[in-house]
């Protein structure tokens, strides 16, 4: 887990180092960093930085660039909501045969014939993740997600992936000031 959410800190740093570019301010400028960062969320800081870019585009009448960071922001809302999973997430035990998985926080008796592992989950608690009936009852917890370390590493690498990606669209861009 903590290799995907560093991942994903050095994405937010570089889309950062964007902000500075479309506010015409250095990469390390203070102002800049406090103006991007102050959002608490990451969906909040996607929009400053999406407000930030037509402010530039004026300057640069590039609709290819444009849309190539719109294509970029658009893939890190949707990654967003993996790296809240994996931030919001509850390490258990995944138990079972293929497509009889058992969560428990706990073993005790397994049946044989099944293999034990750790996954991370949607947590039991967070109702935006689980569902209820129609008697207020919960249902059979069915998590909206269940990862093991293979998919939480891709996830780390679709994460440094993307951060290349805006590393090479920043690279491509000119300063407001630019002639």
């Amino acid at each position: 887990m903590g290799y995907a959410l560093t991942r994903w800190e050095w994405l937010e740093i570089e889309l950062c180092g964007l902000f500075c570019v479309f506010t015409d301010k250095p990469r390390a400028s203070q102002t800049a960093i406090e103006a991007y960062s102050s959002g608490a969320t990451f969906i909040t800081r996607a929009d400053r930085l999406r407000e930030s870019s037509r402010d530039y585009a004026i300057f640069r009448h590039d609709q290819t660039k444009e849309g190539q960071f719109l294509s970029l922001l658009c893939k890190a809302r949707t990654m967003s909501e993996r790296r809240n999973d994996i931030a919001h997430g509850m390490v258990a035990y995944y138990y079972g045969p293929t497509g009889h998985p058992m969560l428990t926080g706990y073993v005790v008796g397994l049946p044989e014939g099944g293999d034990l592992t750790f996954c991370l989950t949607s947590p039991l608690y967070d109702k935006r993740r689980i569902a209820f009936g129609l008697s207020g009852q919960l249902l059979d917890f069915q998590p909206e997600y269940v990862y093991v370390a293979e998919q939480i590493r891709a996830y780390g690498d679709d994460f440094t992936a993307l951060t290349h990606e805006i590393i090479s669209y920043e690279v491509s861009l000119e300063p407001r000031n630019a002639p």
